[in-house]
């Protein structure tokens, strides 16, 4: 073996390790021990520098070296070589090794502090210019990798430390202790402030600051949605900016900007969270009350419109046009400006501005697409708004005025056939005159009375499952047996949303003719409808009674002008369901209260009397809801009363149903269903009242309409009476006392309560098929109504049903019909059970323009209600309810919670039970008596009512075929030829003797083409006339016009005028119309005086 080396032992018998001799390079570094308290697997920082250390010791570089040769003296414990493993040491052991090393480090640093040592080790260069980085390579990537986060201590550690360190910040004996608690003040610099802790908060602070401040500058920068402006102020086409739009604020939502928030402001989302929500164990809570997350946004909100004021798309437009719906004050306002959370006033009305202007552009594009595709898209409904405006303090030319304009709504038209607004068919099916087909039994078997009375039946059996707690689970079954069929005969579409755009308001008086032509002639210009449609298309005009007759009777007195649209000639009208419900319950009111005092069960003043309600003061014109509400609380009890009777319930009804249910012995829903159809037929029918009224007819009475007999009447009142006075209606709004004929065995109380149930009954089916978008149910109610109405003091409401029908049944395609029929009701939310009348959508449209009128003042037609409120207020109302869904607000009722009604029903029940209502008790009358409207109705009818509207109806017919006919001729003249079964056109005119000639003057903005054709219409007509043949030289505008009523009616400047009229309008004291100053409107002609408009003397066109 070679001398140089060394042979050692192991304590296993292997063979020997042979270790080489240390060479003689590292021989000097061997005769110094290593410090026992060196850890070979830690290294300070500052010893990566060779620089840290004295050049003049070697052995403190061999020391920090650590080299393994350093302990081959200590192998074992016997030999002299160092030993190549160190013992293990504890963590004590090894924190006191690294103090005793720092110990040394910073006594033989070199440098003046810790500071400047952390100064130098942080050391950043810059690259500004070409100098070479001072620091060692080992300097660099030691502080690279801790920055980095790649060694096991992280800068939030050391940072963690120096904050929370005892030094950092003063104690209480420190001259600069009041830097422990100065207030964070952003002109102070970290610099100027001694101890660590405070002046890394400020440090921190600023550094936070800066940053949120940076956040939401980048929250106001410009984009689509966060720029709205409210108008373009001239300065820049409208193209290039970003209007605000109703689009743009349906998409407002809370979760939307909170997820934005979020996730573009981080920071500034962290800090309001910290100041705004409560904690629990370090977790964050929410509160129900004031969810944390809205007061954020609206806190950040604020901040951006503070920055930016154009950054208002987020919270500030929303929640200012909300205020304004909501009709705050204008000091609310003015304040929450102020706080940033809205825009101003000002610039909300300029946004409402904006707004109707963009709204109404695209309603004319829809109207004018439409039209280009032959369509009629579009209908109107309009209504007359009114309020009194007081005069509290007087002076001259200040009185107390009422201001009445008209409102109007463009409804947009679903599920219609192509072609199924045509002009010219629906004229010529008009001119065919199948309407004279019509009798009185004929439109009674049209209704169809099977159908009206399962439906009745179904109701009952609502009524008592309602009623009855064990029965409620029926419920439902009987909600969809209504839904379905065959008790469902035409539904509107399910999911269907009406779409509607409100139109500005005109101070026009809408009851009048000259008022309704304007009116309507101001709403096709702001729908875009013009002249060019009316040739080919039909438009549909929609409102209330007066509405109604006001567009018939404007029809009437304009049909001598050839052209459609200044004719309204292509209009066709339909009256409100809602009004002509309002006017039954006022029906029903007058008919079955009966006198104040009454103490006849049946009438509805002793039940209201029981019950508490407040009797009507005007029975003519009864408050609608109070007065639904005790007569729906009536019937009920009424109904409930039968089945009591029927069950055989003693000793109610609830206790009856409990007894079954113990016995589990209820009946089920087909068996009640059966029930309900035989309590109809022996209380709702015209048989049952009929019998009711005579002993020997219920002796008679199949088992099916038998009822049970109760005790007679005692001490019956008699007087004499004609069988033709029993026929006449009533003719004062109170009531007189009802007295009977002798020998009278009947039981008129019986009979009353029979006609309230059919009668109010035929009324709450109306009153739930309108929600749930039955039509097909609503017009077999309206049929029935036509009788009704006809035996009523509402005469008018049974030419207003007649017209409609006659429509529907003999002027109208089957398109058309259904047309109508499928957009006849409205619903504005597209949930089930939310269908609408139009005319109520409209009313309630007017409550708001109305109430408004009151706070403001101004007419009608001033610039803010006709373009900043009225074109907006379906929006107004809808964002009300989204505002409140975005906050999670529960949806509040728009009106107040009405007390419920459970001891009413009782007190009504246990009198109908006392008095014996339902039984029938022979020569039982007490005073009262309800006439039978649909029976009187029929008579009425028969006699003369239903001849007179169809002669008033078809008077018009004639002067329509032949303006149509020279219309006809007059684009092909060779094709001049009387249609068969038409009325000649000369029989049309009036003799000499009737016709005082005058001017026919065009319009001053009709085209000279136009007034030609005017003028040229007569010479057509007049071709039989006793005029000789040399007059057809003259001057047309001399010639004879064509009549439509039984009037001498002829246009005098342009004017439509009666003859009556010209003796007026000649006289020097003449009155004259207020409509007639108005010169300037822009209409294209002007129209009769409406102080006249009754002269034509037929009920059907005047108004209600």
């Amino acid at each position: 073996m070679d001398n140089n080396v060394r042979t050692v032992r192991s304590y296993k018998k292997t063979p020997a390790i042979q270790v080489p001799a240390t060479p003689d390079c590292i021989s000097p570094f061997l005769s110094q021990p290593a410090p026992s308290s060196a850890s070979p697997g830690i290294s300070s920082p500052v010893l990566t520098s060779p620089d840290d250390f004295p050049t003049s010791s070697p052995t403190t570089v061999s020391a920090a070296l650590g080299s393994p040769f350093n302990m081959l003296g200590n192998l074992t414990s016997s030999s002299s070589q160092p030993r190549l493993i160190q013992a293990r040491q504890n963590t004590i052991q090894k924190l006191e090794g690294k103090f005793k090393r720092m110990e040394e480090f910073l006594g033989n640093s070199g440098f003046d502090s810790i500071g400047e040592l952390l100064e130098i080790l942080f050391y950043n260069p810059t690259r500004v210019g070409e100098k070479d980085d001072p620091r060692g390579v080992t300097h660099g990537l030691a502080v690279a990798r801790f920055l980095q986060g790649k060694t096991k201590t992280k800068m939030s550690n050391v940072i963690d430390l120096i904050y929370s360190h005892k030094h950092s910040a003063p104690s209480p004996r420190s001259t600069q202790y009041h830097e422990r608690h100065a207030p964070f003040s952003p002109s102070i610099s970290p610099a100027a402030i001694n101890h660590a802790r405070p002046s890394l908060f400020t440090w921190a602070t600023n550094l936070v600051g800066n940053h949120v401040h940076h956040e939401i500058h980048k929250l106001t920068v410009k984009d689509d949605n966060m720029h709205l402006r409210a108008s373009a102020n001239g300065r820049c086409p409208e193209e290039s900016v970003k209007l605000v739009t109703w689009e743009a604020l349906g998409k407002f939502s809370i979760a939307g900007l909170c997820e934005k928030y979020k996730s573009r402001a981080p920071v500034s989302w962290y800090l309001t969270e910290s100041m705004a929500a409560s904690r629990k164990n370090g977790v964050v809570i929410t509160k129900k009350r004031r969810p944390h997350p809205i007061v954020q946004v609206g806190a950040i909100g604020s901040f951006i419109l503070a920055r930016n004021h154009y950054a208002n798309g987020d919270l500030a437009m929303a929640l200012g046009v909300w205020h304004f719906a909501a009709k705050s004050h204008i000091d609310v306002k003015r304040v929450y400006s102020r706080f940033g959370n809205i825009v101003s006033d000002t610039t909300v009305r300029k946004a409402l501005d904006s707004m109707t202007g963009s709204s109404l552009a695209r309603l004319r594009d829809s109207v004018r697409n439409a039209t280009e595709r032959g369509e009629t898209e579009w209908c109107l409904e309009l209504d007359n708004v009114q309020e009194y405006c007081p005069v509290y303090e007087g002076g001259i030319l200040r009185e107390s005025v009422l201001k009445v304009g008209t409102a109007g709504t463009a409804i947009r038209l679903e599920d219609c056939k192509p072609g199924a607004f045509d002009l010219q068919s629906h004229l010529a099916r008009v001119a065919e005159k199948k309407r004279r087909t019509m009798t009185v039994e004929t439109l009674r078997t049209d209704i169809d009375w099977t159908h009206v009375h399962a439906t009745q039946s179904l109701h009952y059996v609502r009524v008592l499952v309602d009623y009855i707690p064990e029965l409620k689970t029926m419920s439902k079954d009987v909600s969809a047996r209504f839904r379905s069929a065959p008790t469902a005969k035409h539904r509107m579409r399910e999911g269907r949303k009406t779409v509607v755009q409100p139109l500005g308001t005109n101070a026009k008086r809408e009851t009048e003719t000259q008022g309704m032509a304007r009116a309507i002639m101001d709403f096709d210009e702001q729908m875009g409808v013009g002249s060019k449609a009316a040739d080919k298309l039909l438009s549909w005009v929609r409102g209330d009674g007066a509405s109604y007759a006001t567009t018939l009777r404007l029809q009437k007195h304009l049909c001598s002008i050839p052209d459609n649209h200044q004719s309204f000639r292509n209009r066709i009208a339909t009256p409100e369901i809602w009004h002509a419900k309002a006017t039954m319950i006022n029906s029903i009111a007058a008919n079955h209260y009966g006198p104040a005092t009454s103490k006849d069960p049946s009438s509805l003043s002793r039940s209201s009397n029981a019950a508490g309600f407040k009797r009507p003061t005007n029975l003519s014109k009864c408050d609608y809801y109070p007065t639904v509400r005790s007569m729906t609380l009536v019937w009920e009890a009424q109904v409930l009363d039968c089945w009591r009777v029927f069950l055989n319930a003693e000793p109610d009804l609830l206790s009856h149903f409990g007894c079954l249910a113990m016995q589990d012995n209820l009946p089920s829903l087909e068996t009640l269903i059966c029930d309900a159809n035989t309590l109809v037929n022996r209380y709702a029918s015209q048989d049952a009242y009929e019998q009711a009224l005579s002993l020997a007819e219920s002796n008679d009475a199949p088992p099916s309409m038998k009822v049970a007999v109760g005790p007679p009447a005692t001490t019956p009142t008699v007087i004499e009476i004609t069988d033709s006075d029993s026929l006449d209606l009533p003719t004062e709004d109170l009531p007189k006392v009802h007295q009977e004929v002798n020998d009278f065995n009947g039981d008129r109380v019986l009979a009353n309560s029979i006609l309230f149930l059919q009668d109010f009954g035929w009324w709450t089916e109306i009153a739930y098929a309108v929600p749930e978008g039955d039509i097909g149910r609503v017009f077999e109610i309206l049929k029935i109504w036509i009788f009704a109405f006809a035996g009523s003091f509402h005469q008018n409401y049974t030419s207003y049903l007649l017209e409609v029908y006659c429509l529907l049944r003999y002027d109208a395609s089957q398109d058309l019909r259904d047309a109508i029929l499928n957009n006849w009701l409205v619903n504005v939310t597209g949930e089930l059970g939310k269908w609408i009348e139009g005319d109520l959508l409209q009313e309630h449209y007017n409550r708001w323009l109305e109430d408004m009128v009151k706070k403001r003042g101004g007419d009608f037609d001033d610039n803010f209600y006709r373009h900043t409120l009225s074109p907006n207020v379906q929006h107004f109302l809808q964002i009300k309810e989204e505002i409140e869904n975005a906050f999670a607000l529960r949806s509040r009722g728009q009106t107040h919670t009405s007390p419920h009604l459970r001891h009413e029903l009782q007190i009504l029940l246990a009198l109908f039970k006392e008095e014996n209502l339902h039984l029938f008790c022979t020569g039982r009358t007490l005073g009262h008596a309800a006439f039978n409207q649909f029976n009187g109705g029929y008579t009425k009818l028969e006699t003369d009512k239903l001849d007179d509207f169809i002669s008033n109806s078809t008077a018009l017919v004639d002067v329509i075929t032949a303006i149509q006919a020279y219309k006809q001729a007059e684009s092909n003249p060779e094709t001049i030829q009387p249609q068969p079964g038409h009325t000649r056109s000369e029989d049309l005119l009036f003799h000499d003797d009737d016709i005082r000639h005058s001017e026919h003057m065009s319009p001053p903005n009709s085209s000279t083409s136009e007034s030609n054709s005017n003028r040229s219409l007569t010479p057509l007509l007049s071709s039989a006339s006793t005029q000789s043949k040399e007059d057809d030289d003259n001057d047309p505008s001399d010639s004879r016009l064509v009549s439509g009523s039984d009037y001498e009616v002829y246009l005098s400047d342009n004017q439509l005028t009666h003859s009556t009229w010209r003796e007026q309008e000649g006289g020097v004291d003449g009155d004259k119309s207020s409509d007639e100053d108005e010169s300037n409107d822009d209409v294209d002609c002007s129209f009769g005086s409406d102080s006249d408009s009754g002269v034509v003397g037929d009920n059907f066109y005047n108004s209600d």
